[in-house]
């Protein structure tokens, strides 16, 4: 089990992601935790609760980029260990959030 912030655009896209984050097995995270494995993170959004890199609250982070556009230049910067466009499943989510813990993970 990893303990995952979800930091999206809406009030609604939060909410669900969060029940899907739980769904797996996970531990949701709010934004003062200091103690985060991952990041669902939207890049993007005046209303997120992050800004900028996130990592840099949460520096022993993974991230998990989710948006409704390909990824490109405006999430390249972030290197994030995981990319979904939107709309995904859950099956996808499920993958990325096993690649970026495995990839946060010491070989």
């Amino acid at each position: 089990m990893a303990r995952i912030l979800v930091a999206e655009a809406s009030s609604e896209a939060q909410e669900l992601l969060e029940r899907q984050v739980r769904r797996l097995g996970h531990e949701v995270a709010g934004p003062e935790c200091a103690e985060v494995d991952a990041i669902l993170y939207e890049p993007g959004s005046d209303h997120r609760p992050l800004r900028g890199d996130p990592r840099r609250e949460h520096s022993g982070a993974t991230l998990i980029v989710t948006s409704i556009y390909p990824a490109g230049e405006t999430v390249g910067w972030l290197r994030p260990a995981a990319f979904l466009l939107k709309p995904f499943s859950s099956v996808e989510l499920e993958s990325a959030i096993e690649r970026a813990l495995g990839a946060a993970r010491p070989a």
